[in-house]
């Protein structure tokens, strides 16, 4: 509990001193979420809560995005999950990993939807990307 207190106290303290930073909502996110059922019994709630904040201030934010994304899954709100996947395809996305993973969590998402035609395209995408990047051969 008190590693938790001290974790609380640096994020208020860092976003005191810089307010419209999206990473430390996203941190905080994450810590509620690690926290649900032992310290926090709504943790995942509250995370579902800012990271879905951290989205309407910043579109951009991927990996608040799958974070969100994942909450509805194990939520078992697919259709949440799909809807914050396929928005997140219409932004421009950061040429990294997070861009991979997101494109492919919406596959998996549209083939959980019965889109197999649109899952397809995505993945063939996706593994055209990770080529240019220099990721696969």
């Amino acid at each position: 509990n008190r590693f938790y207190n001290d974790a609380i106290r640096y994020l208020d303290e860092a976003e005191k001193r810089n307010p419209h930073f999206t990473g430390i909502w996203d941190l905080r996110a994450r810590l509620y979420y690690s926290v649900n059922d032992i310290i926090l019994p709504d943790g995942q709630e509250q995370s579902a809560i800012l990271l879905q904040k951290i989205i309407d201030a910043n579109p951009l934010s991927v990996n608040s995005r799958i974070g969100l994304a994942n909450i509805y899954k194990q939520q078992m709100e697919f259709q949440k999950a799909h809807e914050i996947l396929e928005e997140g395809l219409r932004w421009p996305r950061p040429k990294v990993q997070s861009e991979l993973d997101l494109m492919l969590l919406a596959s998996q998402s549209r083939k959980q939807m019965g889109d197999i035609k649109g899952h397809d395209e995505l993945i063939t995408e996706a593994t055209a990307r990770a080529k240019d990047y220099g990721l696969l051969n």
